[in-house]
C-alpha cells in the first residue's frame, strides 16, 4: 500500500484555527487522502465528536481504514465529494460543524508512478483518481479531436498554444504514455516555458478525466445545506480555476441582497445572506511554510460560516 508513510497537511495550523469550533461536533474530510487533516481534529476531538473521513480514492480508503481502525470516532467513506450530500454516512450525522475541502491531486498521487499523474517518470495516460472511472487520459490525449482538445488545454489549463499543441497532439498518435506526451510538448514550445507548458496541459486533461471543477461546483452548494448554523466551511485550493469557483460561490453566498440583477430595487430586505466570510481575501502561505512544505506555494485558503 503505497500511502504509508509522513503526510504533512498544507498550513494546518491556519486551516484548524478555522475550521474547528467544536471538540464535540461531526467534521466531514471530503477530500481525506492519507488523513493528516483527520489525525489534526483527532488531537482536539472528545469522545463524543466525530469525523467523517471521505475520499474517491480506493487507495486512500484502504490507508484511512487500517490508519484509524482503532478509533472509535471516524468513519470512512468512499465516494465523490459531489455525492456527498447523498453520501449515507454524511446524512446520518448531519447537521455538520465543519467541512473541508483540501481540492487537486494528493502528494501521493504525484509521487506513484503507476497513477500517470506526472510526466517525472514513464506511466500509462491514466490520472483517474477514482480508478473505477471510465474516462483515461489516454482516452482525452487519443481519442478527442482537436477542436475538444484544444478546449481542455485553454479552459483547464489556461494554455496560450492550446490550438497549436492540441493538433500537435492529433498529429503525434497514438501516444503510449506520459513520458511521451511530455517530450512532444517539448518539442513544440520555447525551452525556457516547456516546465510551465507541460504542467499546464497535465492539469488541464487531469481536471478532464476527474471533472473536477463540475464535481466542486456540484460540492459547494451541497456543502453548505449539510452545515449547521455557525458551522465551517474551509476550501484549499491550488490554482486559479478551482480558487475562482470557491470565491465566486462564498461571495454569492455572502450577498445580503440575493434579487436577481433585473430587478430594479431591493425587495428581499437584503436579509438572505447564507453565510459570512472569515477573510476578506484568500489566505496565502507565508514563506517559512512554503520551505516546510513547498506544495504551499500555490494555496488559497477560503473560510465561510453558515449564518443562515
Amino acid at each position: 500500500m503505497r500511502y504509508y508513510g509522513a503526510h504533512k497537511p498544507v498550513m494546518a495550523a491556519d486551516v484548524m484555527e478555522r475550521l474547528f469550533i467544536d471538540p464535540s461536533g461531526v467534521y466531514l474530510d471530503a477530500t481525506a487522502g492519507a488523513g493528516g487533516f483527520v489525525r489534526r481534529i483527532l488531537e482536539s476531538l472528545k469522545d463524543d465528536g466525530r469525523v467523517i473521513a471521505m475520499d474517491r480514492d480506493e487507495e486512500a480508503i484502504r490507508h484511512l481504514q487500517v490508519m484509524f481502525e482503532d478509533d472509535d470516532r471516524v468513519v470512512v467513506t468512499r465516494d465523490n465529494f459531489s455525492k456527498l450530500a447523498l453520501n449515507p454516512e454524511v446524512t446520518a450525522y448531519r447537521p455538520l460543524t465543519g467541512i473541508l475541502f483540501d481540492l487537486g491531486v494528493s502528494s501521493h498521487m504525484l509521487d506513484d508512478p503507476t497513477r500517470g499523474f506526472s510526466h517525472r517518470a514513464d506511466a500509462p495516460l491514466d490520472m483517474r483518481m477514482d480508478t473505477d472511472g471510465e474516462l483515461t487520459a489516454s482516452d482525452v490525449v487519443n481519442g478527442y479531436d482537436s477542436h475538444a482538445l484544444e478546449r481542455v488545454f485553454r479552459d483547464f489549463g489556461e494554455e496560450p498554444r492550446a490550438g497549436k499543441l492540441a493538433r500537435a497532439v492529433v498529429s503525434a498518435r497514438p501516444i503510449e504514455g506520459t513520458a511521451a506526451l511530455a517530450e512532444l510538448l517539448r518539442t513544440n514550445v520555447p525551452w525556457r516555458e516547456e516546465a510551465k507548458v507541460i504542467a499546464r496541459v497535465f492539469q488541464a486533461v487531469r481536471i478532464e478525466v476527474n471533472r473536477e471543477l463540475d464535481a466542486l461546483e456540484e460540492a459547494l452548494p451541497a456543502a453548505l445545506e449539510q452545515l449547521k448554523v455557525g458551522g465551517r466551511m474551509v476550501v484549499m485550493s491550488y490554482h486559479s480555476l478551482e480558487d475562482r469557483r470557491a470565491k465566486q460561490f462564498f461571495r454569492d453566498m455572502s450577498r445580503n441582497c440575493t434579487c436577481p440583477p433585473e430587478v430594479p430595487m431591493c425587495m428581499c430586505g437584503g436579509e438572505n445572506a447564507r453565510i459570512r466570510l472569515h477573510d476578506r481575501k484568500a489566505l496565502q502561505a507565508h514563506e517559512d511554510e512554503v520551505e516546510r512544505n513547498p506544495r504551499a506555494r500555490s494555496v488559497r485558503i477560503r473560510t465561510a460560516e453558515k449564518i443562515r
